[in-house]
C-alpha cells in the first residue's frame, strides 16, 4: 500500500489517498477530501483510509509505504506523538495496523516534487 496526504494551508483543506497494489496486478485506490489544519493530519488520514480498505479486502499481510517522516517515526515508536491534533489519528492508525498478521511500514517513497505540488 502506498499512501500520501497533501494540505493547502490557506484553504485548510487537503486530500488523503492510498493505493493498494495486489499481487495479481489489481489496484484499489481510495481518496478523500479532508478539512485539516496541518499536512500531518492529511498524511495520517491517507494511512487510515488505506488501512480500512485493506481490512475490507481481508488482507492478512500488508507492506505500507509513504513519504512522511513524522508518521513513519511516530507509528514505528521512534518519536512520541505530542500534538493533540494527531493523537486520535495515531491511535486509529495503530489499531488498524495491528489487525494484520504481518505489516511492514517503510518510508522509502522519495518526493519528486516539492510538498504541496499535486500532479494532474
Amino acid at each position: 500500500m502506498l499512501f500520501a496526504g497533501e494540505f493547502q494551508g490557506t484553504l485548510l483543506q487537503g486530500v488523503a489517498a492510498a493505493v493498494l497494489l495486489m499481487p495479481n496486478g489489481r489496484r484499489y485506490t481510495v481518496s478523500q477530501l479532508v478539512s485539516v489544519n496541518h499536512k500531518d493530519e492529511a498524511e495520517y488520514t491517507a494511512l487510515i483510509i488505506g488501512l480500512k480498505k485493506a481490512n475490507q479486502l481481508r488482507l492478512k499481510t500488508l507492506a505500507i509505504k509513504g513519504d512522511s517522516d513524522r508518521v513513519f517515526n511516530q507509528v514505528n515508536g521512534l518519536t512520541p506523538v505530542t500534538e493533540e491534533r494527531l493523537k486520535k489519528l495515531y491511535r486509529v492508525a495503530i489499531k488498524s495496523i495491528r489487525t494484520f498478521e504481518k505489516n511492514f511500514l517503510r518510508m522509502d517513497i522519495p518526493r519528486t516534487k516539492p510538498p504541496g505540488v499535486i500532479s494532474r
